[in-house]
């Protein structure tokens, strides 16, 4: 079997963040089949260090917002959009 064959691409969008001085937009991630949100949260976690503080974060997969919860049982599908939207503080 081919090695590719367990991984799957998913969209990630980055609204409201910079990275190495410039807005991180879109990106294609490859993960592992069967990998959830949460877990492609600590792959970007991994990845990009302290550069995004997930405290903060709203996520939205293929337009609906999922609760912590949710993100750690859904289940990531082949061309899945995930948002990672920065929360505002309230003023």
């Amino acid at each position: 079997m081919n090695r590719k064959d367990n991984y799957i691409e998913v969209n990630v969008k980055f609204v409201g963040y910079v990275y190495k001085g410039r807005d991180v937009e879109k990106q294609t991630f490859l993960v592992q089949k069967g990998m959830t949100v949460q877990g492609l949260i600590e792959k970007i976690q991994s990845d990009m260090c302290d550069k995004i503080d997930f405290n903060r974060v709203v996520v939205i997969v293929n337009g609906a917002p999922l609760t912590p919860g949710k993100a750690k049982k859904y289940i990531l599908n082949e061309s899945d959009t995930v948002s990672f939207v920065m929360a505002l503080a309230g003023g």
